[in-house]
């Protein structure tokens, strides 16, 4: 039977300074998130599909869209995708889908949840939540049917992945120069688990994980994995991520 659900996706987009490094991969950044846009735009699960992206870098947060009818998000450009800063990934991760939640549990319909994680560095300035704190947040949603995708460039995306508590079948690892294929194979996969509801449809084979570097990620030898956080004994300084409604 095809799921009739309406189907939400937050994207959360790094836009820290790494990001327009080497030169071009801030333009192959933009074209590749468009193509996404484009791919669940043009789908019949398109009038029932819409799109939260929030920005992110120690300098702002922008709430560039918010839940908005994927058919009418405009496209993103050079002029609203300027890089810069350092990367406050598990506060912005940590906002995002609090702001997700607060949406979802004023809606009486019960939607599709699919979040979306984009970025080029390992987390450098995070001050308000820890990994463990994001990692139980992401563990508890996905409890209740939502699906969380990391997608990781030049990183170990594996590594920060699984302290987040996000699946490997739902994370993939790639070369920046493979960004547009990312985008593309995600932007089909997203689609067609809009239409059906079937998680495993969201999810990246060992191939596709793998041939975006050039090597499956179960044979890609030793990995280096970000430092343990361990929980807040005392406040933490204001964290440089702003608060979200979406």
């Amino acid at each position: 039977m095809t799921e009739t659900k309406p189907m939400i996706v937050s994207f959360l987009l790094d836009e820290t300074g790494s990001m327009a490094f080497p030169p071009g991969n801030r333009e192959e950044t933009i074209g590749g998130f468009n193509t996404y846009v484009e791919t669940l735009a043009d789908s019949e699960t398109a009038d029932r599909t819409t799109l939260s992206v929030v920005k992110f870098n120690t300098s702002k947060t922008e709430k560039w869209l918010a839940h908005t009818p994927v058919k009418d998000a405009p496209k993103l450009t050079l002029e609203t995708y300027v890089p810069g800063s350092q990367t406050p990934l598990i506060d912005a991760a940590f906002k995002l889908i609090m702001a997700t939640r607060a949406h979802v549990e004023g809606r009486d319909d019960k939607p599709n949840v699919v979040v979306v994680m984009l970025t080029d560095g390992a987390e450098n300035a995070s001050r308000e939540h820890t990994m463990d704190q994001l990692n139980a947040l992401i563990k508890e949603m996905s409890g209740q049917g939502w699906q969380f995708v990391f997608l990781g460039a030049d990183i170990d995306a594996f590594g920060v992945a699984g302290q987040m508590g996000i699946s490997r079948n739902t994370t993939a690892t790639f070369d920046k120069g493979a960004t547009p294929e990312v985008f593309a194979q995600m932007g089909a996969q997203t689609r067609s688990y809009g239409a059906t509801g079937m998680s495993a449809n969201l999810h990246f084979s060992d191939r596709t994980r793998g041939v975006f570097m050039g090597v499956n990620p179960r044979d890609s030898g030793p990995k280096v994995t970000p430092p343990h956080q361990p929980a807040p004994t005392k406040p933490r300084a204001k964290s440089l991520v702003d608060d979200i409604e979406l």
